[in-house]
């Protein structure tokens, strides 16, 4: 499916629209903590499969299928879920594990999902702070044309939450960094229907992945190119 062309904006919006796609991608300090190039730009291509691991599956299912529609609409990928399967246990392999799917997300109890984690690698310090309860999630990406990532979800934290941890989850395999801030303004969440972009969003994320805009281009080359679109 060829990427959605931005919506046209106004021109006192187009710097709105930029500011927020910069914030997605301009920190180049955190971009490997993500498996993102530190300078360059990455973003998902082709059919992005999920993974959903939980002894209730079902019942988080639905939502995270809203996510990944209100992500596909603008981005112009195919986003679904494409597997779904009991949560990970202390021993098991993560690399053996949806291997198909270029995003597990794993819900189960914290500290079993934090020995998984430990035996898996994952970082040391946002590990220690997802046991101790001040982190809802611990997440690992592996970097390069083949990137996948891994994000577990204690099963201690509220729907609401959990929902929030899917828009996190989508955004980062699509090649964003946030750890939430930076999708202020982008993201409804409406109790009553459930996540949506809002207009904003809808801009960003299709200028995200509009065709002009090339991976593997310098951070400072597609801000400069990205203006360049919303401003013809």
């Amino acid at each position: 499916m060829a990427a959605a062309q931005a919506p046209q904006a106004a021109p006192e919006d187009a710097e709105t629209v930029h500011a927020a796609f910069a914030r997605l991608i301009e920190q180049s300090e955190t971009r490997t903590h993500f498996g993102l190039p530190a300078d360059s730009f990455w973003r998902h291509s082709g059919p992005l499969g999920i993974a959903l691991l939980s002894d209730s599956a079902e019942a988080s299912a639905a939502s995270l299928r809203q996510v990944a529609a209100a992500f596909s609409e603008p981005t112009g990928l195919d986003i679904a879920l494409v597997e779904t399967g009991a949560a990970p246990q202390a021993g098991d392999s993560l690399d053996s594990i949806a291997a198909e799917a270029d995003l597990v997300i794993a819900v189960g109890p914290r500290q079993d999902l934090a020995e998984v984690a430990f035996a898996a690698g994952f970082e040391k310090g946002m590990l220690a702070r997802f046991e101790i309860g001040t982190l809802p999630f611990v997440f690992s990406f592996t970097e390069g044309t083949g990137r996948r990532g891994v994000v577990l979800l204690a099963d201690d934290e509220p729907e609401r939450a959990r929902e929030a941890s899917f828009i996190l989850a989508t955004v980062w395999a699509l090649g964003g960094v946030t750890l939430g801030p930076e999708l202020t303004g982008l993201i409804d969440p409406d109790p009553a229907n459930g996540p949506s972009l809002t207009p904003l969003g809808k801009a960003v994320f299709a200028l995200f992945f509009r065709p002009e805009l090339e991976a593997g281009a310098s951070l400072s080359d597609t801000l400069l190119r990205a203006r360049a679109l919303l401003t013809e």
